[in-house]
């Protein structure tokens, strides 16, 4: 086996190839959503947010959204440094 069919495997290994990416992301974000809008709010008492359930529904859209731009960041910088 040459080096130079030993580098394609390792491409086609990327744990953001295909559509990985997308629950790479979306597991970031959820990961973020609990850390950044429940814990650390509970954690830190003088953070006021608004206690409505909408202002929760935002931020998880908002850290989703976050979370995909992630995942697809990570995968074509991977794709760029693998070339």
């Amino acid at each position: 086996m040459d080096s130079s069919s030993r580098v394609k495997e390792d491409n086609d290994n990327f744990d953001f190839e295909g559509k990985n990416w997308i629950y790479q992301g979306l597991g970031f974000g959820i990961i973020m959503f609990v850390m950044m809008g429940i814990l650390f709010p509970i954690l830190d008492e003088s953070i006021s947010y608004s206690n409505s359930k909408y202002s929760l529904v935002m931020l998880f859209i908002i850290y989703i959204i976050g979370g995909l731009i992630y995942g697809i960041a990570v995968k074509y910088v991977l794709r760029f440094i693998g070339k």
